[in-house]
């Protein structure tokens, strides 16, 4: 690589200022200088480049057409360093280099994309490590540190202790199953006895199972999962309202209830972290994304 060690910033400052200002006089003093300071700068780097920047054969110097060439570079050259210096000034104020996070899958994945860009904008520098998870792996990644965010619909009262919540939102729960399932064409409200009857459609855990003693569940792997067995009349389940919305649209699922039961059961998505590592500016900048994103798809997630 060439020896740069020549060539310093001022040069470039001095060099974008003429050209801007018009005249090293009108330079000087938007820079607070004496015009042969900046007369003799710009001589420097004329000789250091090898090129002439500006013809000075008028009443004022004028770019020469290697100046003009090279102007847009030297002020990308300026705009880059004050991005550098800006950064380097919030990464003093605690902005993260990197945010880890921890998505429940319950919550739609359009929301965190819709985040992440918008953020992009403000924090290009900043790597993003997303997991997907259900249930108490959530926030196991959490406490181990894996992870310094998550967004969850999953907490149990014992986690509160190690973790600060901070409630962005709910999202709705609904009871379907297909529209040819037995349950479906049954009168509505059905009994829970009836519905124990049939084969309940649930996420795969690790958890103690004892509380389906005698009934028929199956376990799947993902909430996609359950909502395609559903489709396919091979259980009833309970599942997110976006993710059935589509179905029950086109009569492929058939909204289900219980007596004495609302339509939906609110499930409160939280944002966790622990109380010894709180989120920086990124951090904070994505809970407030998300309480926005919630507010505005409430009304987009309407059953018929």
């Amino acid at each position: 690589m060439q020896d740069l060690s020549s060539l310093t910033l001022d040069q470039v400052l001095l060099f974008v200022t003429v050209a801007e200002t018009g005249s090293f006089s009108a330079a000087a003093r938007r820079l607070d200088r004496v015009q042969s300071t900046i007369s003799y700068g710009i001589a420097q780097l004329e000789t250091q480049l090898g090129v002439k920047l500006f013809d000075r054969t008028r009443k004022k110097p004028v770019l020469s057409p290697l100046g003009q060439a090279l102007l847009g570079e030297a002020k990308a050259i300026l705009q880059a360093v004050q991005d550098w210096r800006g950064h380097a000034e919030r990464l003093m104020e605690g902005e993260e280099t990197e945010l880890s996070l921890v998505l429940d899958r319950i919550v739609p994945v359009q929301f965190l994309i819709g985040s992440i860009q918008h953020l992009k904008a403000h924090y290009p520098q900043v790597k993003w490590v997303v997991y997907s998870e259900v249930l108490q792996a959530i926030t196991q990644r959490v406490l181990t540190g894996e992870a310094q965010l998550a967004i969850t619909g999953y907490l149990r009262p014992e986690h509160h202790a190690e973790l600060n919540v901070q409630a962005l939102g709910h999202l709705d729960f609904v009871l379907v199953a297909a529209v040819e399932h037995p349950l479906s064409v049954l009168k509505q409200p059905l009994s829970l006895a009836l519905l124990h009857q049939h084969t309940q459609l649930v996420i795969e855990t690790s958890e103690d199972l004892s509380s389906y003693a005698g009934r028929s569940v199956w376990q799947l792997s993902g909430l996609w999962e359950m909502r395609d067995f559903a489709v396919a009349g091979l259980g009833w389940a309970y599942l997110p309202v976006h993710m059935v919305l589509s179905e029950v649209n086109v009569g492929r699922l058939r909204l289900l209830s219980l007596p004495g039961s609302p339509p939906a059961r609110q499930v409160t998505i939280s944002a966790i972290y622990r109380r010894d590592r709180p989120p920086g500016p990124v951090g904070q900048a994505l809970l407030k994304q998300w309480r926005q994103g919630f507010r505005a798809q409430q009304a987009q997630w309407v059953l018929p």
